[in-house]
């Protein structure tokens, strides 16, 4: 809205839900001159602009640049740069939590750092507290999900007539549900993840493939009883709030509340104008939101990201709370932040407290160096999967066999089951590939090898109808 109050007609959104009739008459308006300014995700970015003059990537740093479930797996962050140069003009890598390549590539000289030191308006940043909860349990001082220090900072933020963010990235009410007599977790059948449940419904459903089952009464595998829900997900934390706060406006903003068009500009609008009092969500509530009257932020969690088994997880978990936590007295009231967790002393999470962005970067990256991944290396994953276990197997094996033939120059990891072994009833093996930049500063080495290889198997392999994934420089190894 800014910048349609700025240029006025002269902008368009650009958009993956737009239909043939109205992409086709956008287009023609940017290659008439009507429009002169294209907003949008990564789509945007191919939009025929005129004398393109500037690229701005705002929030360069969001893993939603890469495209990962369709071919091309590109990152529309890259491919910018790449489109910046090819028309000659000038593109702005923005963030105040830049991804580690990015931050790289500034300070290496490749590309030119600018540095905003103080917010707009020269509004304060918030001050950002860490409560340890298994402390505050020891003391007593937990009222189910919330520590006794958050509760009450709600509390005096709504009797001021302030509004409040909750963060907690998980989706559902519970995130696992087990038998407490054999240790049992309800598991979907065609994913090897936990069913999440999900209370509004009285449901189970699995987060990768939709499948939904109805709560057991008993343990599928015992026939116990005893069964226990475990875990926090957005409608627990909402359920919560509307017990302690129940004369509180509250509002749940993540993909199963947000389930049709422009539903999530209604809510906004709505905590804009005060009418509702706290937003609750997932990473969704971080991401560029400009409320002035948002005088708290509060994190259930912080160790959601912060557990997951991969190279970026810290780098996540970092930009996610420090993205949230700006959400805080942006304007002229004092923002507070209140983050619950297990690990008080964990050196991402003090970095977030400290607001170091510096601090963390210099430790990261030296880990990064040290285990020879991005910006150090380029990568390459290989993903086989397949309905049969024994044929998504032999079918990395074989792959493998194939890339040692280009393996010069490249360090290549034996096969090995993903870390979530099995997604919407297909079994997945992956191959992890290294390429020093040092070595193959171009990436030709690498590229090479993942591209003769994959031709080698199409010709030979007796696996050839399994689903062989390429995904280089992927932005998870999961």
């Amino acid at each position: 809205s800014r910048f349609f109050n700025h240029f006025g007609e002269r902008i368009a959104v650009m958009h993956s839900r737009m239909s043939l009739g109205e992409r086709y008459d956008t287009w023609r308006g940017f290659i008439s001159g009507k429009y002169i300014v294209a907003i949008g995700p990564r789509s945007a970015l191919f939009t025929p602009l005129k004398n393109l003059g500037l690229i701005v990537v705002d929030e360069e740093h969001d893993q939603s640049y890469k495209q990962h479930d369709v071919v091309p797996k590109y990152n529309a962050r890259d491919a910018a740069i790449i489109r910046g140069k090819l028309s000659n003009c000038p593109v702005i890598l923005g963030s105040a939590t830049p991804s580690l390549e990015s931050m790289h590539n500034a300070l290496s000289g490749k590309h030119v750092l600018l540095e905003l030191p103080e917010r707009i308006d020269n509004a304060k940043l918030p001050e950002i507290k860490l409560v340890d909860v298994t402390i505050e349990k020891k003391k007593k001082q937990m009222e189910g999900i919330f520590s006794k220090t958050l509760l009450e900072e709600i509390n005096n933020k709504l009797n001021r007539q302030e509004s409040v963010i909750i963060l907690q990235n998980r989706r559902g009410f519970a995130t696992q549900v087990f038998c407490n007599d054999c240790g049992e977790i309800i598991t979907c059948d065609d994913c090897s993840v936990p069913m999440v449940h999900h209370l509004n419904k009285n449901i189970l459903q699995c987060h990768y493939c939709g499948i939904v089952k109805h709560v057991p009464k008993a343990c599928p595998l015992c026939g116990s009883l005893d069964l226990k829900f475990f875990g926090t997900g957005t409608q627990r934390v909402e359920d919560e709030l509307e017990f302690y706060f129940s004369n509180a406006k509250i509002e749940r903003v993540d993909s199963d509340s947000i389930n049709r068009k422009g539903k999530l500009g209604e809510i906004l609008n709505s905590f804009r104008t005060g009418e509702i009092n706290i937003l609750v969500g997932t990473q969704m509530v971080s991401k560029g939101l400009d409320f002035s009257n948002v005088t708290l932020v509060g994190v259930i969690s912080a160790e959601t990201t912060l557990w997951i088994p991969d190279f970026r997880a810290d780098e996540r978990t970092f930009q996610l709370l420090t993205q949230v936590s700006g959400r805080a007295g942006r304007a002229d009231k004092k923002g507070e932040v209140i983050i619950q967790t297990q690990n008080s002393k964990n050196f991402v999470l003090q970095k977030v407290v400290e607001n170091d962005y510096k601090g963390f970067y210099e430790k990261e990256i030296d880990l990064r160096e040290k285990g020879e991944y991005p910006p150090f290396t380029r990568i390459g994953l290989v993903e086989i999967k397949d309905e049969k276990e024994d044929r998504a197997r032999g079918a990395i094996n074989e792959f493998a066999h194939y890339l040692k033939k280009y393996s010069k120059g490249l360090k290549i990891s034996p096969p090995t089951e993903a870390v979530i072994y099995k997604i919407k009833g297909n079994y997945r093996f992956n191959i992890l590939i290294k390429s020093s930049k040092k070595i193959d500063p171009s990436g030709k080495l690498l590229r090479n090898a993942l591209l003769n290889s994959y031709i080698e198997f199409n010709q030979k392999s007796k696996f050839k109808d399994v689903k062989v994934i390429i995904d280089v420089d992927p932005q998870s190894i999961l």
